[in-house]
């Protein structure tokens, strides 16, 4: 199961105040992935050895040695730690044309160790069939977890690639990536103001996901702003698309919560 998240511009802000000065700061982020398929929508988890849709440069490889899903993940340096003075790509074999999308999104898992401030790992597209490249994101010094990562795409037919770049001395592990995801962001939904305050409880409401292939409403709460989904705590998982509130019980008192609401839809 996947999802494409877009924390969205007019993010609302919301107060509330209870009897015992436990106040709210809400904040609503949704999101989705589609369908498997070597197209537009793709998705990879890796597993299928002979897939063909990555050209692999030497070393990168599959390997079983560390996974996000069973049981087969890429990485730059499958025999043990790369090279000094790398140089080398994962790159998508064949490009994917979002011309026709709405809010195109990348999303993958990876865990890494890279030399912090020497050695890196880039997260690349290109439009010209890979004769420049354009860099989206870079990596560098230890992720010893997996973690997701979300990246907006452009509206042009691309290729990416995930670039290794190490310096002359001090060799690590390298870059691992799984479940590679190219898909469309839902429409938004509407999050309500908070009800039902106790001194330790608090009512959520939305509005209603409109994806056919809906699969949850996914509820993160968080004690600071800007919390990605791994730092907080998950407090609902709900799978039936009409069921849209939530009441959060045991809260602190004279605390602020954060919260993330995710909608995920089925990806198989």
């Amino acid at each position: 199961m996947k999802a494409i998240c877009k924390r969205p511009s007019n993010t609302r802000k919301i107060v509330f105040s209870l009897s015992m000065a436990l106040s709210m700061l809400i904040i609503i982020c949704f999101g989705a992935s589609d369908s498997w398929g070597t197209l537009f929508p793709f998705s990879d988890d890796v597993e299928n050895a002979s897939a063909n849709n990555w050209s692999a440069a030497v070393p990168w490889a599959r390997t079983t040695a560390q996974y996000h899903s069973a049981t087969t993940s890429w990485t730059d340096s499958p025999s043990g730690f790369y090279a000094n003075s790398a140089d080398n790509a994962l790159t998508l074999a064949t490009a994917i044309d979002l011309s026709g999308t709405t809010a195109p999104h990348l999303s993958f898992w990876y865990k890494h160790q890279l030399e912090a401030g020497y050695d890196y790992l880039y997260l690349e597209y290109s439009a010209d069939n890979g004769v420049t490249w354009t860099t989206l994101k870079s990596y560098t010094g230890n992720q010893g977890t997996w973690r997701r990562e979300q990246v907006s795409l452009p509206k042009v037919s691309i290729k990416i690639r995930f670039h290794l770049v190490t310096d002359s001395v001090i060799r690590m592990d390298g870059f691992y990536v799984d479940d590679i995801v190219i898909g469309e962001k839902p429409a938004a939904v509407t999050l309500g103001s908070p009800s039902g305050a106790t001194s330790s409880s608090l009512g959520l409401s939305w509005g209603a996901s409109n994806i056919q292939d809906f699969a949850a409403y996914r509820l993160y709460r968080g004690n600071t702003p800007g919390f990605s989904y791994q730092e907080g705590r998950l407090v609902a998982e709900i799978t039936d698309k009409a069921i849209t509130n939530f009441t959060d019980l045991n809260l602190a008192q004279r605390t602020t919560y954060y919260y993330i609401l995710y909608v995920v839809n089925n990806v198989g």
